[in-house]
């Protein structure tokens, strides 16, 4: 109860300030029941539920798929007449990256040289190169460095003239092999679930240098 002289005084503040927080603390739990009654309720909550746990299952199982495919780790010269087996032939869930080239162009050197280093990191993935004019006689350099993803023998993403995706790559020269694997990131041609199942007991080779 209240208390007088400067002890009392200062108790009853301290017991009030107390008062108040757990009325706030006990007002803030009673609106997130009632949050949680409604959303239950109107089946809201239940489907935010169901959805991530979708959402972890899936990510489970395309972890689990990628450890059951086999294994690279380096990035491969192929000639025309392998061209084609290198895509049919590969298993239907593996990304098969074959990087189109020019050896005298400096932004093709380049990307062989961020490709044969991201062969090592994402082994579940089949990176090939292959000179452009020998895939394609009629091919031209303006399109160059060009990056072509299949899988499942279906071409699924085309990357032409890299160099312009990557901010300052096409003006001054200057990409980071960060901003290059960033950017296949974001093409959907890599993902950080490739990192993690393609070292389960790998040995890899070391990357060419280009």
């Amino acid at each position: 109860g209240p208390q007088t002289g400067p002890k009392g005084v200062l108790n009853d503040y301290r017991f009030h300030n107390a008062h108040q927080r757990v009325l706030k603390e006990e007002q803030e739990k009673a609106r997130l029941n009632r949050i949680n009654r409604a959303g239950l309720s109107s089946g809201w909550l239940q489907r935010q539920l169901e959805a991530e746990k979708r959402e972890k299952e899936d990510k489970k199982d395309h972890y689990l798929r990628l450890q059951t495919l086999p294994r690279f780790g380096n990035l491969r010269e192929i000639e025309a007449g392998d061209y084609v087996q290198a895509i049919d032939g590969a298993a239907s869930d593996v990304k098969v990256l074959i990087h189109l080239y020019q050896p005298q162009i400096e932004a093709c050197r380049q990307t062989n040289y961020f490709l044969s280093h991201l062969a090592r990191k994402y082994p579940t993935i089949k990176f090939l190169k292959i000179v452009s004019t020998k895939a394609d006689a009629k091919f031209d350099n303006v399109a160059l460095p060009a990056l072509l993803v299949y899988r499942g023998g279906s071409l699924i993403i085309t990357i032409l003239r890299i160099i312009d995706e990557v901010p300052g790559w096409a003006s001054k020269g200057v990409c980071e092999l960060e901003d290059f694997e960033e950017l296949l990131a974001k093409k959907g041609v890599i993902d950080e679930a490739e990192i993690e199942a393609g070292f389960s007991g790998l040995t890899l080779e070391d990357p060419e240098d280009d």
